[in-house]
């Protein structure tokens, strides 16, 4: 399956979400 560029942006855009959630989550339970 071809990505085309906008669906490269937004699942970009969703992993630096998720790594920003994950860093705050490890900032409140670690």
């Amino acid at each position: 399956m071809e990505l085309n560029s906008n669906d490269k942006i937004q699942i970009y855009e969703l992993k630096q979400k998720g790594i920003s959630f994950n860093q705050l989550a490890n900032q409140y339970w670690s």
